[in-house]
């Protein structure tokens, strides 16, 4: 982005945080976890062909950042054992 911006990663990220405040990192898996979400919700497909096809390398990592973000693990959340107010 930065690159394409024409300005540093630094500044880049600088103005991000100004106008979404977030990291463009934290965006991007907030955007991702909302799409594994939907997907967790409405398919049949594995927790890890889930992780893959949302742009997660791995299923530990998108396991780590699904808790991170919502508080439980992506089967949990499939399996309706959290309730989400």
């Amino acid at each position: 982005m930065a690159r394409s911006g024409c300005i540093s990663r630094t500044k880049c990220c600088q103005i991000f945080r100004e106008y979404l405040n977030k990291t463009p990192m934290e965006f991007l898996n907030t955007y991702r976890l909302e799409m594994s979400m939907d997907m967790l919700r409405n398919s049949d497909l594995s927790v890890t062909e889930i992780a893959y096809n949302c742009g997660f390398h791995g299923l530990s990592y998108f396991s780590e950042i699904f808790k991170k973000y919502k508080g439980c693990t992506p089967s949990e959340y499939r399996n309706d054992e959290i309730v989400f107010i």
